[in-house]
């Protein structure tokens, strides 16, 4: 049976929110600790984490957003959901949200051993990154090249 406090089901399956938290035009990347999240050396995540039982996925990601981080997040869209089995054999199911924020200053938990904010074409290049992770960032860079074609095309409008 699992237990239902750490979002697990017994079949050690694990449901996760991520953020892809963007403020002007950049993505907030996390450093993690390896000791604390079965991290490789120079790997990289997205703030986030476990959604419990009878959470609301929502919730669950601001939650974990500003444990993790100390930043007010707002919830924009889902951008991919994604599924991995890490090596200890937990699976792992989740969805990547982007968000934006009004708060800037990062106060990082225990978890974490630094961040930065990285245009979404630079994180591949710069870090390895699982196939799930590189496809949310590639959801993320469309969707700015889309949203600047859109305010480009406003102004044009409005003149």
């Amino acid at each position: 049976m699992g237990n239902p406090e750490d979002g697990s089901t017994g079949e050690k399956t694990v449901f996760v929110a991520k953020a892809a938290v963007v403020q002007d035009g950049k993505v907030l990347i996390l450093h993690p600790c390896a000791e604390t999240h079965h991290a490789e050396h120079d790997s990289i995540d997205l703030p986030g984490g476990k959604i419990r039982y009878g959470e609301d996925p929502l919730e669950a990601l601001a939650r974990e957003v500003r444990e993790e981080t100390g930043l007010l997040v707002e919830p924009i869209a889902p951008v991919r959901l994604w599924s991995f089995v890490r090596s200890d054999g937990l699976h792992f199911i989740g969805v990547t949200v982007v968000c934006t924020t009004q708060t800037g200053e990062v106060r990082l938990s225990d978890e974490h051993e630094g961040y930065a904010w990285v245009p979404p074409t630079a994180i591949a290049a710069a870090w390895p990154v699982h196939d799930e992770l590189q496809a949310a960032f590639e959801v993320l860079e469309r969707s700015s090249a889309m949203s600047t074609v859109a305010r480009s095309s406003q102004a044009r409008s409005t003149r």
